[in-house]
């Protein structure tokens, strides 16, 4: 692919499929190509909404990966709700990221690309958290507790 008014050339060579991006090399060029010419100022644009320390309260949590023996956490502290990532070192803390909500079911961090949607079963308890990553990867997370 070549973009002529940034003068970008984008060329993608697979030789096995990703099995958290089974979308074809177009797409994922497109994704490419969208990523790069995105400015900082379209991330800031996100507006978050206020939600209740209630409405907060129902998406904190233990999510396991469904292809994968990772977790992470949703954690409520002060009225702000976080991201936790587990330590890289036995020992360390969990790493904590700032959420912000744009609506009752998705969320992001300042300077990030990435969101995190939630989804309810029919008794309106959060069940999955999935989170948006570039380039169309899509990983999702079941809450076990």
């Amino acid at each position: 692919m070549y973009i002529a008014e940034d003068d970008l050339y984008i060329v993608i060579l697979r030789n096995c499929v990703d099995v958290y991006t089974e979308a074809p090399s177009y797409i994922i060029g497109n994704l490419i190509a969208d990523a790069i010419i995105v400015t900082d100022n379209n991330i800031k644009e996100r507006v978050s909404i206020r939600l209740t320390e209630e409405q907060l309260q129902q998406f904190v949590g233990l999510y396991k990966f469904e292809k994968s023996p990772g977790k992470r956490k949703i954690s409520l502290n002060d009225g702000k709700i976080y991201y936790e990532r587990p330590p890289r070192k036995q020992g360390n803390p969990w790493s904590k990221n700032h959420i912000k909500p744009m609506s009752l079911t998705e969320f992001f961090s300042e300077g990030k690309q990435s969101t995190i949607t939630f989804q309810f079963n029919d008794n309106k308890e959060v069940v999955k958290m999935i989170v948006n990553q570039m380039f169309g990867r899509k990983v999702h997370l079941n809450k076990i507790e």
